[in-house]
């Protein structure tokens, strides 16, 4: 071992040189040869932690928007009246079938009915009366005629207005008011078949034009098929001969 001042031997151990008085070098540290590890910088695990909380900030502020919007739709959905609900409720109706000459009819069991001739009289029993009769003619032919109508009526004694088109729950009537002594009577014809017509006639007991009865034996005409039967067959080829109701 030399001294590292002036170079002259020193003994080992020797703290200072007997040379020069130049104290000894001390000994090099061995390096541990294990790998030594780096440890993170703080600020990478700070961007980390942000880019963490970003995304967990982010999925909170999606998960409310869609609750928001969920119990938004479920709020106005449940203001919103359901297709069932506004429908109006069918009330199911008890009916009876009759048959006048080769028709059917499906005829409310609240109503009363008699055959009167060649005819079916239908009555609720309390305010309104009519008939239904089976008549040998052409609509379309007497549609255009309809004119005719008034005049025999006028020739038979009874006053009436001009023949009218109405369409009743989809059904096309041809309609006129009679004057029956003094009481108004609404007369109706319609299509049946190729070469026939329902001619129906109501009455009520105020004396008025009644519509509502109209539409109730409109309803049954509607129910109308034929059946090949000739129950009660009798047809008129006489539009104002429908058995007046009293």
């Amino acid at each position: 071992m030399n001294c590292t001042n002036c170079g002259a031997p020193m003994q080992q151990g020797s703290g200072f040189c007997n040379n020069c008085g130049a104290p000894a070098a001390q000994p090099m540290q061995q390096v541990n040869n294990q790998p030594v590890m780096q440890q993170q910088p703080s600020s990478n695990k700070s961007n980390i932690l942000l880019v963490i909380m970003i995304i967990i900030i982010a999925a909170l502020l999606i998960l409310l928007v869609y609750l928001t919007v969920g119990v938004d739709k479920k709020n106005n959905s449940s203001n919103e009246p359901t297709t069932e609900e506004s429908k109006p409720t069918e009330v199911a109706v008890n009916t009876t079938t009759l048959s006048l000459g080769n028709y059917s009819f499906k005829v409310p069991t609240e109503y009363v009915y008699k055959y009167v001739s060649n005819r079916l009289q239908i009555s609720d029993n309390k305010t309104w009366v009519g008939s239904i009769q089976i008549i040998n003619g052409n609509y379309n032919t007497i549609k255009i005629q309809k004119s005719l109508i008034k005049n025999n009526f006028q020739r038979a004694g009874y006053a009436s207005n001009e023949p009218q088109i109405k369409t009743i729950n989809g059904v096309e009537w041809i309609v006129v008011e009679i004057n029956v002594n003094g009481k108004i009577h609404v007369v109706g014809y319609t299509k049946a078949g190729a070469s026939e017509l329902f001619g129906i006639e109501v009455a009520n007991t105020t004396g008025t034009a009644d519509y509502n009865a109209l539409e109730k034996v409109n309803t049954i005409i509607k129910s109308a098929t034929t059946n090949g039967s000739t129950t009660n067959m009798s047809t008129s080829s006489n539009l104002i001969d429908i058995g007046l109701v009293k």
